[in-house]
């Protein structure tokens, strides 16, 4: 993605994210998020609710307050306001950097699908949005799907 195309999405993710509160904050580095996914694998083991706290103090952490979601201090901070006890996460990050896991799994099944962005939104027959999409794209391509005769 070049720099023209970048700011255009950076601009889209602003009008986005303002309708929905999220004040969004592009000044930070890109990092290597590997650790950021073992963190959101152990919090899944937990509950989907713990995953779901995880998932949005590390959206905050990274695109509201453009803090380096690479650096464990920021992570191990995730956590707890998250509700992972520090003990179990370290062992998730342990085993993590000794051996390959079950998220570096998932992601390389991810990358040989072709999803090149996050979220990913599949529709069954349907079109593929990967970003941050306008909910109208979305929703238009409901209607056109439902509107279709079914098989």
């Amino acid at each position: 993605m070049g720099a023209q195309r970048a700011g255009e999405v950076q601009k889209h993710m602003e009008r986005v994210g303002s309708a929905e509160g999220i004040t969004f904050n592009f000044r930070g580095r890109t990092a290597n998020s590997r650790l950021s996914h073992v963190l959101m694998h152990a919090a899944g083991l937990k509950s989907s609710e713990v995953q779901c706290n995880v998932a949005e103090q590390l959206f905050r952490a990274y695109f509201e307050e453009s803090r380096n979601i690479a650096d464990i201090e920021v992570l191990r901070d995730v956590a707890d306001t998250a509700g992972l006890q520090r003990k179990e996460l370290e062992q998730y990050f342990e085993a993590a950097k000794e051996e390959a896991s079950e998220v570096d799994d998932e992601a390389q099944a991810v990358r040989d699908s072709g999803i090149k962005g996050v979220p990913h939104i599949v529709f069954e027959g349907g079109p593929h949005f990967d970003g941050a999409t306008d909910v109208q794209d979305i929703f238009e391509a409901l209607i056109n799907l439902k509107s279709q005769p079914q098989a």
